[in-house]
């Protein structure tokens, strides 16, 4: 059984594990869906944090799969660049960490999966080349972050088609 704010990214979990995949692998597999599926909740860029139950020794491992702020993400910098009372929560000023989702996935597989990495990333690049219906939830932040999603050319040819 795997569950998922998704339902394509619960798919992808339970083709894993009928294919014989570790619960691990049915992690990463879902993660990777939601990238492309739930992607205003989801992205390559975050972190990830794993209990895995079975883990070291038998007992549980934990993988703490974040990067830090940038060093030079002070007070003093946002006080100089006009942000006296508040970091701003996006653009380029705000302090983002180190993504470290992906080498969260890759180290837990390395200790725990069973299937090809490859072949957990396959209906994540399905739904990506070939598109698939939006969520209600999707739809929505469309519309609240289009002006946002405007300022990139990429973001706006990838989510705000014509």
């Amino acid at each position: 059984m795997v569950s998922s704010p998704h339902y394509l990214a619960s798919a992808s979990g339970q083709d894993a594990l009928r294919r014989g995949g570790s619960a691990v692998d049915a992690a990463i597999a879902i993660n990777a869906t939601l990238c492309v599926v739930y992607p205003h909740m989801a992205g390559l860029g975050g972190d990830a944090f794993w209990l895995i139950a079975g883990g070291a020794a038998s007992g549980v491992e934990a993988i703490e799969a974040s990067g830090p702020a940038a060093r030079l993400a002070t007070r003093e910098f946002y006080k100089a660049n006009g942000h006296d009372e508040q970091i701003p929560m996006r653009g380029p000023l705000a302090a983002l960490t180190a993504p470290g989702a992906v080498d969260g996935w890759r180290l837990a597989h390395e200790r725990h999966g069973k299937l090809p990495w490859k072949s957990l990333f396959a209906d994540a690049i399905e739904y990506a080349r070939n598109g698939m219906a939006i969520t209600r939830s999707l739809a929505d932040w469309l519309v609240t972050d289009a002006p946002i999603l405007n300022g990139d050319k990429d973001m706006a040819r990838i989510f705000l088609p014509k």
